[in-house]
């Protein structure tokens, strides 16, 4: 019972943004742009359970983007499934951006040429995020 109020607290906290999604998913389950965009919503509130669902839709969908393997990475990490999430952390380093726009910041810190701003850089050459 917690369990259920928690999560319903959870979801108010979200606010109508939430709600919204959730209506237009019932209606169009495939879009991408929405599912991961409830997906941060979710991960936000540490509904790791239920942005897990949207995220695993984005792979079935067969959604490569960035922001997706980073978000995905993070809900794994978040229930101690690192062996599951290094591969989708893995990939989004590789597209060049990962701790940069996922994890809204413009900057990323490369060893080889110091901050440097967002998509500039070649797969490979994120290292770790910068703060602003």
């Amino acid at each position: 019972m917690r369990v259920a109020v928690w999560r319903e607290a959870a979801r108010k906290l979200i606010g109508p943004r939430i709600t919204e999604l959730d209506e237009l998913l019932a209606k169009e389950p495939d879009k991408a742009p929405e599912l991961l965009e409830r997906g941060q919503l979710l991960t936000d509130a540490s509904l790791y359970d239920e942005a897990l669902k949207d995220l695993e839709r984005l792979v079935a969908l067969k959604v490569d983007s960035p922001e997706s393997h980073v978000l995905h990475g993070r809900v794994l990490a978040g229930f101690n499934r690192d062996g599951e999430s290094l591969p989708h952390l893995n990939q989004a380093i590789d597209a060049g951006i990962a701790g940069c726009r996922s994890l809204r910041s413009s900057r990323c810190y490369s060893a080889e040429a110091g901050p440097v701003r967002a998509g500039s850089l070649r797969p490979g050459e994120v290292t770790r995020a910068a703060a602003e």
